[in-house]
């Protein structure tokens, strides 16, 4: 619950960041504006579906090989990268060295060595590009 001033000030969760993300988009955009955040911990959420990684009981990159929920994992995936490039992401040069040593990981140990392997580890990248470039919203039929 927000004050109408809270809305006003910083605007409505970003639309664009489709399934995941935008609750972190928003929650950071509060705390840059200097606004307090309070957390009921003694609140019970259940959902309603648990997250797609959640389902195979593997590391989220490994689950990519694994989901038939593919395009909530490319959601994931590219979400979450423009969200830490745009706001959180101190040196670009050492965040870049980073994605590239993770995904050397995942290729050598959590990549199937088989076409559809190769097909999803491809569509990894493309989402990465996707939030490099600053292309959120809709995925095309493509991903």
């Amino acid at each position: 619950m927000l004050p109408i001033e809270y809305i006003k000030l910083i605007g409505y969760p970003n639309r664009d960041y489709v399934l995941y993300s935008d609750d972190n988009d928003y929650t950071y955009r509060l705390k840059k504006r200097g606004i307090q955040l309070f957390c009921d911990t003694k609140s019970v959420i259940s959902d309603l579906e648990s997250s797609w990684y959640r389902r195979e009981k593997v590391p989220m990159f490994q689950g990519v090989f694994r989901t038939k929920m593919m395009r909530n994992a490319l959601y994931t995936i590219r979400n979450r990268t423009y969200f830490e490039l745009n706001n959180i992401v101190t040196s670009k040069f050492e965040y870049w060295i980073n994605v590239v040593v993770y995904l050397m990981y995942v290729f050598v140990f959590y990549m199937p060595k088989n076409k559809l392997g190769f097909l999803r580890f491809g569509l990894i990248l493309k989402c990465i590009k996707l939030a490099r470039i600053g292309q959120l919203g809709e995925l095309d039929e493509n991903c």
